[in-house]
């Protein structure tokens, strides 16, 4: 069952290799925190609520969805185009954020 201490989790390892090649020492401190075990489900999410995701990643929006989404909007988007990032879980703006933009930009430009 997914749960808070899950999300808060999975924001931190999304995040930490960014911080780790930029030498980030409080925002590494934050996401091993989160990370460490016996922290308390509310602990982690709060501190992951502190986690700096910075200007230039927030301007970036993505839509993550399961199968029955992508047939969905298959179905009732006009134009609309389905890619897997692999390897990537709620924030692939994030974790892959050149193939992202790529995306993106290749679609935009398209249409």
């Amino acid at each position: 069952m997914w749960s808070a201490l899950h999300t808060a989790r999975a924001i931190a390892n999304a995040t930490l290799p960014y911080y780790e090649q930029g030498d980030n020492e409080e925002q590494i401190g934050l996401c091993k925190e989160i990370l460490r075990n016996g922290i308390s489900a509310k602990e982690a999410f709060d501190k992951s609520m502190s986690i700096d995701l910075y200007e230039e990643v927030q301007r970036y929006c993505h839509m993550t969805c399961g199968d029955y989404e992508r047939e969905y909007f298959s179905k009732h988007a006009k134009n609309s185009r389905t890619e897997v990032l692999s390897g990537c879980a709620h924030l692939s703006w994030f974790e892959q954020p050149e193939r992202y933009t790529e995306l993106i930009y290749g679609f935009v430009r398209s249409h």
